[in-house]
């Protein structure tokens, strides 16, 4: 069967069945122009549901205050056995409060930049490697190996 390309006046789109072929003509429904989903009691952002309901970003948190809440997360997987943890894993487990404590709410939930800043700071002590950008290694601490 040759290949035709349709223009928008002849918007029609075949399909095949086993039993044939069968025409298929579009619908001529008029999209509304209100929202067919009712928002006036839900509040100003109820049409922004794939944003964050973070008012605004965190700042850069502190070195020392981002190293030792890293730190404390590797301790965490180490006393359960692990060895590395993907970095989005490591990044849900940095923002959970709830992991950690002592937080400071001026910082908290940690910014996806002071994650990746308290990662560079661990690379270059050598306590985190980074493998295939994406996978955070711990080696054994000196203490256990």
């Amino acid at each position: 069967m040759p290949i035709r390309l349709l223009q928008s006046s002849e918007a029609l789109i075949r399909w095949h069945s086993s039993l044939g072929d069968s025409l298929l003509w579009p619908r001529n429904t008029p999209i509304p122009k209100k929202p067919a989903v009712n928002t006036t009691n839900q509040g100003d952002d109820a049409g922004d549901i794939f944003q964050s309901h973070n008012p605004a970003p965190k700042p850069l948190a502190p070195s020392e205050y981002r190293q030792q809440a890293l730190r404390f997360i590797i301790s965490l997987n180490r006393g359960k056995g692990m060895s590395s943890l993907s970095f989005s894993e490591l990044a849900l487990q940095m923002r959970d409060q709830a992991l950690r404590g002592g937080t400071d709410p001026v910082f908290e939930p940690l910014s996806l930049e002071s994650i990746k800043a308290a990662v560079a700071d661990l690379v270059l002590t050598r306590e985190l490697r980074i493998i295939n950008d994406r996978t955070v290694i711990f080696p054994p601490s000196a203490s256990t190996g």
